[in-house]
């Protein structure tokens, strides 16, 4: 007779029976992330390579991140400033993050900073706001007058149109923040673009409105697209703090090598930052991807493009760091910042491209006369097919020829030819003034081609033509996308997204410096 179980029993060994499986699944080996093959890096970053072979070295050597820009806390960039580069997770925080966040003066704001405007709508037309600006002060009989500059010309207003200041959000309704009455309002006849506001006496709510708009700390105020007032709108520009694959268009390294843009960093620890330490940054930059994901992978320096161009001295550093006198950084050859045909032709065409052999005297290669400021300014903008496209840099040959990527292999036709490739601070002239306009002595010349639009960035082999401006911009959401998110617990996910530890490297060495102006966001 077959020995039967009890109803415990079964149920005892029903109960052990799936510990037993449960155990089994809890201890199957978890996936293993293979580490990424990099390729042997090119001989010319051997060196860099193997002092910087990823972030983390980056971070925490004593040429680094840290010990350059965060070393003690609440200064320099350790809490007190934007961005925080507290720790190593802080670092991949900033990936497509806006930059200026912390500027409270909205005509300060850099154009690689810029985010999208609020939105205008008038009747049923809709356009970015650029900025809002006082030009009156408020009476006893009456209130302020405002200008509102518009990304667009405005239609005569009816009798009866209103005016709206809109946030648009998507997949949302849009949020009112603001209106006016026809009556307030008046078309500026001198610029199509341009309304003019004039406030009541009692209108108080408008007034405070309109005090704070465009401050980019204050979320819930009106934000401006062109808050500098200079008529670029920034946010169409693809810039950010860190633009994966895009070091060139990242404010992180513009503030590093580009003295038009503010002082340039490391402004007190520079004996902690070194030539090595920017190209590999450049190169961790370059090698991202877009979400930002192999963010703590080896860094790849067989993709690396040249740059970054700069003409920074550094100290070397040593024992005798200090007391060689180059803290702050600073550029060795600085050009005046103005962008004017005549210090574009005087201080950069000339020295840079007016040689023997090049576009100077009986030498005019490519039909490029740079013999006189008169020849050479009708050479550049008058020349078919066009050389110049007024009002975009991008699209301009002239401007494209000065930051064409050269690769590894295969020829190069940058200019100068043969020679190194533009300063960065001279580039941003050259792209400022074609932004403006190309002009010469303030007139817009009228052969000059203007496209009705400024269009998307022109793309080449190696990426975006507009390499280096000083007309970049934020990401227009500010948000980082996939980048992963930041935690504390010190463990590097699958993603291979470091998670922030929280605990900030050794101090170690590095002088105690008040941050003051220092901050990126404080130029």
């Amino acid at each position: 007779m077959s020995a039967s179980l009890s109803p415990f029993a079964r149920f005892g060994a029903l109960v052990v029976l799936g510990a037993v499986t449960i155990a089994g699944a809890c201890t199957s080996p978890p996936p293993v992330r293979l580490n990424p093959v990099i390729p042997t890096p090119p001989e010319r970053d051997r060196l860099v390579a193997e002092q910087f072979p990823t972030l983390r070295e980056l971070y925490q050597g004593r040429e680094g991140i840290y010990r350059g820009c965060g070393p003690n806390g609440n200064v320099c960039h350790n809490e007190r400033q934007y961005p925080n580069l507290k720790t190593l997770g802080a670092i991949t925080l900033s990936i497509n993050q806006p930059c200026n966040q912390l500027q409270d003066d909205p005509s300060r704001m850099d154009d690689w900073c810029e985010r999208q405007g609020d939105t205008v709508r008038i009747g049923n037309m809709r356009l970015e706001l650029g900025y809002i600006q006082r030009i009156a002060d408020e009476t006893e009989m009456m209130g302020s007058r405002w200008v509102i500059s518009l990304q667009g010309d405005v239609p005569e207003l009816a009798e009866n149109t209103n005016i709206a200041v809109l946030r648009v959000r998507e997949g949302r309704d849009d949020d009112w923040l603001i209106g006016f009455e026809r009556r307030k309002l008046t078309l500026d006849p001198m610029r199509r673009n341009v309304l003019i506001v004039q406030l009541d006496a009692d209108d108080d709510f408008e007034e405070r409105t309109l005090a704070r708009a465009g401050i980019p700390a204050e979320i819930n105020a009106i934000q401006f697209g062109d808050p500098n007032r200079n008529g670029v709108y920034g946010r169409t520009l693809g810039n950010a703090l860190i633009v994966p694959g895009h070091p060139e268009k990242s404010y992180l390294i513009r503030r590093l090598i580009d003295p038009t843009a503010g002082p340039l960093m490391p402004l007190a620890n520079c004996c902690f930052w070194s030539k090595p330490s920017l190209r590999a940054m450049w190169c961790w930059i370059a090698s991202l991807r877009p979400d930002g994901s192999n963010a703590m992978d080896p860094i790849d320096y067989s993709v690396c493009p040249d740059g970054p161009v700069e003409s920074v001295m550094y100290p070397t550093p040593g024992p005798m760091c200090e007391s060689a006198g180059l803290c702050p950084v600073r550029a060795s050859n600085v050009i005046p910042a103005e962008a004017t045909w005549a210090n574009v032709y005087n201080n950069i065409l000339i020295p840079r491209c007016g040689g023997s052999g090049c576009h100077r005297g009986g030498d005019t290669a490519g039909n490029l006369d740079l013999g006189s400021e008169d020849v050479a300014y009708n050479q550049i903008t008058r020349a078919m097919p066009a050389r110049i496209t007024a009002g975009n840099s991008a699209t301009s040959l002239f401007y494209q020829r000065l930051v064409q990527p050269c690769g590894p292999t295969g020829s190069c036709r940058r200019m100068p030819l043969g020679q190194p490739s533009l300063p960065t601070n001279e580039l941003s002239v050259v792209a400022r003034w074609i932004e403006g306009g190309a002009r010469r002595d303030g007139m817009l010349n009228p052969d000059v081609m203007v496209p009705d639009a400024t269009p998307a960035d022109v793309m080449t082999e190696a990426g975006p033509a507009d390499v280096v401006t000083d007309m970049g911009v934020a990401a227009d959401t500010g948000v980082s996308g996939d980048t992963g998110v930041v935690t504390d617990t010190g463990v590097v996910t699958d993603t291979g997204v470091v998670r922030d530890t929280g605990v900030p490297m050794d101090s170690g060495a590095g002088m105690d410096a008040s941050a003051g102006d220092s901050a990126m966001d404080g130029e």
